[in-house]
């Protein structure tokens, strides 16, 4: 994980002091080494704060530069290799990144970057032609925030808040699957989408027969892929089907025992389920356990840092961004894998349970993978860089997602009452312990804390105790925001966003569909209770 950060100002000038002050803001994404150059004759400084992953030598310190070029990249590209051979490269680091300011001599943008295979966000910067780049790649894992004004003053950086401070026009996130170029000779700013989802249904997968074995063969290449680091790997490990696969797959191509981790009060589900996991498949096994007064004392915090107040997702942020906190201060671990993605592209919320049908299955399913960087991916994103480490997950690999985008909604929904089949199905064969394998999906906010009484129970209780958040706020806001706030805990979240940032990138919170329900947590719908289950056959 790496912060990246520019100022283009050629009507606005700032200080240096002001500059690295923002620049500062995002330093925990890269603590390694740190660099913001200024060139006051070109208006122009870039800052890059680096995590040292692949090339540990100073050969791989970002901005990469030749000539009139500059190119800084937060991400990692898989086939780096294979893209120095067919473009024919030469890079003076090991750096996975480098191969992008070579590319960007070679080829046009639009085209080099189809071919990445990886996650990214990267800015390039052509002095001699005065354009600028910034692409992100096709899910958004990386992320990359903008502004401008009619002057074409840009300043850019991998978050929100190190850029509120210069007062450009509204703050912009780079859409995932695009770049933007601006273009200094004509002032003109344009938008260049490079991949859709699938969506031919001639195309689509239909039959059941070898959709198992194809999703096991494309995960565990994608696994293998994502190994390439120079620093030690670990995985997060809720105990959750999807982590847990990962992790199998992670020890199984690990000469030595991995380490896993997990998180949650002393109740918690998850981490009954995390520990036989790491006994079943051998590894080296770390938890915390959390306080209840403790975690909802950080929650100020984690807003702050992961830039939203959607209500799952801060839910599910504490314990992730705690845990990051302990690895960080205990371990040398720094690529930490995650099982993020899964869900959105297999249909795995509880909620699927309740389509309509197999296209209302298909096209929802489709809409969650486009807003992952808005949700599950913008929390293990912020979560982890909060504390320097590196985030991979496999299941947003670009030819598992592929796959899976165009499997039917007929072989996405649950079968047998039980969500994600295939995917479970695939992993049949040793690689977990049956009561994991065929485990009723959880969401992580919910794992963390026990059944009787769960995490998001807590919250409000502490809310309505401590009178944070009182009926009259509550009734003032929604007639002002038309009744947006679904809660009190809602209004909470909202104000303490809002001490911090004035845009707003959230078009909804995440909620279930085709269900009566006023909260977003699992627990709330009726398959949840295996009772309710038994009830309908």
């Amino acid at each position: 994980m790496c912060g990246i950060f520019g100022l283009l100002s050629k009507t606005k000038k700032f200080s240096s002091t002001e500059i690295m002050q923002q620049f500062d803001k995002i330093r925990s994404r890269g603590p390694d080494c740190s660099k913001c150059s200024f060139n006051y004759n070109d208006t122009y400084s870039y800052g890059f704060h680096r995590l040292c992953v692949n090339d540990l030598s100073n050969n791989g310190n970002q901005p990469f530069e030749n000539k009139d070029v500059s190119m800084m990249c937060n991400g990692e590209i898989y086939n780096h290799v294979q893209l120095k051979n067919k473009y024919n490269v030469f890079t003076t680091s090991d750096s996975d990144c480098e191969v992008l300011l070579h590319l960007y001599e070679k080829e046009s943008v639009n085209e080099f970057i189809k071919y990445l295979d990886g996650v990214f966000a990267f800015s390039i910067y052509d002095r001699k032609n005065k354009v600028l780049y910034l692409g992100r790649d096709r899910i958004g894992v990386r992320p990359l925030f903008f502004r401008y004004d009619n002057d074409l003053n840009v300043c850019f950086g991998s978050e929100a808040k190190c850029i509120n401070y210069f007062k450009f026009g509204t703050v912009m996130e780079v859409p995932p699957a695009h770049y933007v170029k601006f273009d200094f000779n004509n002032l003109s700013v344009s938008f260049h989408k490079y991949y859709s989802l699938p969506l031919d249904t001639c195309k689509s997968i239909y039959r059941s027969e070898g959709v198992h074995l194809e999703l096991k063969k494309l995960l565990e290449k994608a696994v293998e892929k994502r190994m390439m680091s120079d620093r030690e790997i670990g995985c997060l490990l809720s105990g959750g089907l999807d982590s847990s696969i990962i992790a199998s797959i992670l020890q199984q191509k690990s000469s030595k025992p991995i380490k896993t981790f997990s998180i949650g009060f002393s109740e918690s589900t998850d981490l009954k389920y995390a520990r036989k996991v790491a006994e079943y498949i051998g590894s080296d096994h770390h938890e915390v356990i959390l306080d209840y007064k403790d975690a909802i004392s950080r929650i100020p915090e984690v807003i702050e840092k992961i830039e939203t107040y959607d209500i799952t997702t801060i839910r599910a942020s504490t314990g992730m961004y705690l845990l990051s906190e302990y690895i960080k201060a205990n371990f040398n671990e720094v690529v930490i894998f995650s099982g993020e993605g899964s869900d959105e592209l297999l249909a795995g919320y509880l909620y699927f349970h309740y389509s309509p049908g197999n296209v209302d299955l298909f096209n929802e399913s489709r809409r969650l993978v486009t807003e992952l960087s808005i949700y599950d991916v913008l929390r293990a994103d912020r979560t982890t860089a909060s504390h320097g480490l590196e985030l991979r997950v496999p299941f947003l690999d670009k030819d598992f997602l592929d796959y899976c985008m165009r499997l039917d909604g007929c072989l996405r929904k649950p079968h047998d009452n039980i969500e994600k089949y295939y995917l479970r199905k695939a992993f049949a064969d040793g690689y977990l312990p049956d009561e994991v394998l065929w485990r009723r999906k959880e969401g992580f906010s919910d794992g963390v804390g026990g059944l009787e009484k769960p995490w998001y129970v807590h919250i409000q209780e502490w809310i309505e105790e401590n009178n944070i958040v009182t009926d009259e706020q509550l009734k003032t806001f929604n007639e002002v925001f038309n009744n947006k706030f679904l809660s009190k805990e809602a209004l909470y979240y909202y104000m303490e966003y809002r001490k911090n940032y004035d845009h707003d990138f959230l078009p909804n919170y995440w909620m279930p569909k085709w269900q009566k329900v006023n909260d977003p947590s699992g627990r709330v719908m009726p398959v949840f209770d295996e009772q309710e289950l038994k009830k309908k056959d």
